[in-house]
């Protein structure tokens, strides 16, 4: 019966306390910290509104706008990669069996269809042997060389590799869970890491 009766007094007198310490915050001034210092602000009696000056609504950098009804957009961020169009590459390929006798482009460079790129001279008997000229299948920039000059290759022997950029293809990663948010036709917006600064 005792401690029942200490239990009641000891929240009682929390209870008090409690409501010092609000009346107290209510009662007398606030302060609030703007950029490492202290401004002290003063609150209505019996309300929950702060009144401020214009000197520290500047100093706070409290900026003011008029509420409008506007549509909320819903975004679904997701990361992808970066590919090429499956039409828009090309290996560089010779038919015949020889030795690499001239290179005329190089890596990075940017050629157009039939472009002369490397010249083969064929193992064939022949007095000169045979050359051929190895031209570019599409326009674009070569991304790959895989030859020197002098070496030996066969029909299977991947020269060069071709890349047209005008256009290429965006695949996005996303959830099973968020499938339902994506559609056909739906805006879409890109980021990539080599235009931190800029949205494609």
């Amino acid at each position: 019966m005792k401690n029942s009766m200490l239990n009641t007094r000891n929240i009682k007198q929390a209870s008090f306390i409690i409501a010092l310490f609000i009346f107290s915050l209510i009662s007398y001034p606030l302060t609030a910290i703007a950029h490492g210092d202290e401004i002290e602000v003063t609150t209505k009696a019996n309300t929950n509104a702060i009144t401020l000056t214009n000197a520290q609504i500047q100093a706070l950098d409290i900026k003011m706008s008029n509420v409008t009804m506007r549509p909320m957009a819903q975004q679904l961020h997701v990361n992808g990669e970066i590919t090429l169009l499956p039409d828009a590459q090309s290996d560089v390929t010779v038919r015949i069996s020889g030795q690499v006798t001239a290179i005329t482009a190089s890596l990075g460079q940017t050629v157009t269809k039939g472009q002369v790129l490397a010249a083969v001279q064929s193992r064939l008997v022949g007095n000169p042997p045979p050359s051929v000229m190895v031209t570019a299948p599409i326009t674009g920039v070569i991304d790959a060389r895989n030859i020197n000059l002098g070496q030996a290759v066969e029909p299977n022997t991947v020269l060069f590799h071709i890349s047209d950029r005008k256009q290429v293809i965006v695949i996005a990663n996303v959830y099973e869970e968020d499938l339902g948010k994506v559609h056909l036709g739906q805006e879409t917006r890109i980021k990539v890491l080599s235009y931190p600064n800029k949205i494609f």
